[in-house]
């Protein structure tokens, strides 16, 4: 053990005296081949390691000892040496539309959120809705903010009773972002670290658990679509994120189309050509200003990329075509960037680009100062949009009454001023 000059007797004695745990080493988020490695370095059978993978992605096991196909003693081996746990649940709500959040705990104690959007939005009758479109007495921007009407997810009922056309899981990579967009919520925590692989692809197999999906290119479904919009900036973790998504695409794994998998990102130019060539998932740019100046101050990574760096490496990203396009995501912020002016602009700026654009109402959180852009003017945007040729449509409100929406993801209160407005997280 090494202590420090500094250290005290009594110091030294209490870390003496304390049990040392030796970490398991996480299964999830390695590759088969780096599994079939270790088991062959530790005495055991390569193909042992075929089975462990099989019973993981697809029979969906989570400990090891209903792994039936393997020794007994084994298994009790297993137990000790590896880790193949999913972050646990320590809070979850259900907002009135349908949407999931849940704040789950990951290695350490650290907590992440991530947000499954069923396929519709389910407003009940009994709610009154105003003219922004949420429901007013489930509405976290509201002084007058009251949760007793939000559904309590209940494991011992069936999240999803039908079949659904899409429904789609929003992952997280990061505890916090060092992006620090003025406009997002996760931006006012203080960044803590990268999740690991096994964190990220667990949110996955946590969510695939509580629908009662199962593994495999042949098998039904519910959980079709993931996005890596929730909290961190993925190409900042782009290796742990990377072997993630690969895992999640392995076709004797999960075997996610890679269609189905959209990556969002701030801008991070120098992996966007990696992203494409290793990964081939659909890109998703963080864009929200049509100038360098407006663009600094909404998202000050755009000082290290601009929007000539950015758009050039858009514009190379592999395998985008007119029937594979980039989406440019647009939040609308009232007086800022949603002018005529400025879809006029945006339009002439991503000229050329097979793409398409998704205006995103801003959505409101503690302590922000910003606004959203009314109805009708996102209306009139999307108008001078589409007149000038440009593909998009406005991305639909979810899980604002639980701060599950765009931008909304927070944990903690850390270096929030506004201890008050976090009770509604």
């Amino acid at each position: 053990m090494k202590c420090s000059a500094a250290s005290t007797p009594q110091q030294v004695a209490f870390a003496m005296s304390e049990p040392q745990i030796p970490r398991k080493t996480p299964l999830l988020g390695l590759y088969k081949d780096q599994i079939i490695s270790m088991f062959r370095e530790s005495g055991y059978e390569s193909w042992r390691a075929n089975q462990v993978w099989e019973w993981l992605y697809v029979s969906a096991a989570r400990n090891f000892g209903v792994m039936t196909n393997i020794p007994l003693k084994m298994r009790d081996e297993f137990t000790e040496k590896y880790s193949i746990e999913l972050p646990k649940i320590s809070e979850k709500k259900h907002s009135i539309d349908g949407t999931m959040k849940f704040a789950l705990e990951v290695s350490g104690g650290d907590i992440v959120e991530m947000v499954f959007i069923p396929e519709k939005a389910f407003v009940p009758h009994s709610a009154q809705i105003d003219d922004t479109g949420i429901p007013v007495a489930c509405c976290a921007a509201r002084p007058d903010y009251d949760d007793s009407d939000l559904l309590p997810v209940s494991a011992n009922e069936p999240m999803i009773t039908e079949p659904l056309a899409r429904a789609t899981l929003c992952v997280s990579s990061q505890i916090g972002c060092l992006v620090k967009c003025a406009f997002c919520f996760t931006g006012t925590q203080r960044f803590a670290r990268n999740l690991e692989a096994h964190e990220i692809i667990g949110q996955v197999l946590l969510m695939r658990d509580l629908l009662g999906d199962t593994g495999g290119k042949d098998s039904k479904r519910t959980l079709t679509n993931i996005v890596f919009m929730g909290m961190g900036e993925p190409l900042h973790n782009y290796e742990n994120v990377s072997r993630a998504i690969k895992i999640i695409m392995a076709e004797d794994g999960l075997a996610f189309s890679r269609r189905r998998i959209t990556l969002s990102t701030a801008g991070v130019v120098p992996y966007i050509k990696r992203c494409g060539e290793e990964l081939g998932v659909n890109l998703a740019i963080s864009l929200h200003a049509t100038n360098d100046k407006l663009r600094d101050y909404l998202m000050p990574i755009n000082k290290q990329f601009p929007l000539s760096s950015l758009l050039d490496a858009v514009q190379k990203y592999p395998g985008i075509n007119q029937s594979r396009r980039v989406t440019f995501e647009y939040v609308m912020l009232k007086g800022m960037n949603d002018s005529d002016k400025d879809a006029r602009d945006l339009a002439r700026l991503i000229s050329g680009i097979p793409a398409k654009v998704n205006l995103i109402p801003w959505n409101y959180w503690p302590g922000a100062t910003f606004q959203t852009s009314s109805r009708e003017r996102i209306a009139t945007f999307s108008e001078i949009l589409t007149n000038c040729g440009v593909n998009n449509t406005v991305r639909q409100q979810r899980g604002v009454d639980i701060l599950a929406a765009c931008g909304q993801l927070r944990t903690g209160q850390g270096d929030l001023q506004n201890t008050d407005a976090n009770s509604a997280l």
